[in-house]
């Protein structure tokens, strides 16, 4: 009987170390760091948004989002709360006073997700295992709730399907929703498949998709107990039903396993 450990990989580095060496998938991972003071500043002078998260952690928690606003000008935000920072050397009081005591975080660089209504929108692609093959549920949108920069359902998100998001934010116009939708599941099988060769007994994957504004897939954290509630507003009414009952028959596996979040 595998440990929840084996089970539930909730190291974010360790999953983005394996699939940013992945033939496959690495030309869609942003490109990713563990956090140091170096490599932070190494990445704004690269992007234009740099995110600081917890290795460990679920729901966008403990997310930070830095900046460049101007020369040596950073902006950085922390849920709905931002500070215009002057220097290098007051980003660094003020980043260091955040991460103190919280654990290992890792640095990412920021894309320039698509827009609806002004916020940014992201996608969770489902995957489930209840027999020998994975299986893709599907994909649902998720829209960021006003001035929030991350998207989780449970901070305020709004779901929205892949249709709505294409044609909402105007990407429709350069981008056809069935070769889309078809892109993302290609990248999602082939993401799951890498996940399984390092740990055999995952057998839930919840990907967190991202399209830039050129059209551009990016998968930005793999999720190993992923929640689903969102794909009750699919267009395909007994999708949730029966992403509920594999769930369930996958849980029902673990005896460590008592929780049961939608």
């Amino acid at each position: 009987m595998p440990s929840r450990r084996e089970v539930y990989v909730l190291d974010k580095w360790k999953k983005q170390r394996i699939l940013m060496k992945d033939s496959k998938a690495s030309s869609h991972i942003p490109q990713t760091c563990l956090f140091e003071w170096k490599p932070l500043y190494d990445y704004l002078d690269q992007y234009q948004d740099v995110y600081v998260k917890p290795i460990v952690g679920s729901g966008g928690r403990g997310i930070i989002r830095i900046s460049r606003v101007g020369e040596d000008q950073y902006r950085l935000q922390a849920g709905t709360n931002q500070k215009h920072l002057h220097g290098q050397d007051e980003l660094k009081r003020k980043l260091q006073k955040r991460l103190k005591g919280k654990g290992t975080f890792m640095l990412q660089q920021g894309i320039d997700l698509l827009r609806v209504e002004g916020k940014p929108v992201d996608f969770r692609a489902l995957l489930l295992k209840p027999e020998k093959k994975w299986e893709y549920m599907g994909v649902m949108g998720k829209q960021a709730a006003k001035d929030k920069m991350v998207t989780n359902h449970c901070q305020g998100g709004k779901a929205l399907t892949l249709s709505q998001s294409l044609k909402r934010s105007g990407m429709d116009e350069i981008l056809r929703y069935k070769q889309v939708k078809e892109d993302m599941k290609k990248l999602a099988l082939a993401v799951a498949r890498t996940i399984s060769e390092h740990y055999p007994h995952v057998r839930q994957l919840g990907l967190d998709l991202a399209l830039d504004k050129q059209g551009m897939l990016w998968v930005l954290e793999a999720n190993t107990k992923p929640g689903f509630k969102l794909f009750q507003k699919h267009n395909d009414r007994t999708l949730y039903p029966r992403i509920y009952r594999a769930i369930r028959s996958i849980r029902n596996q673990y005896p460590f396993d008592h929780s049961f979040r939608r």
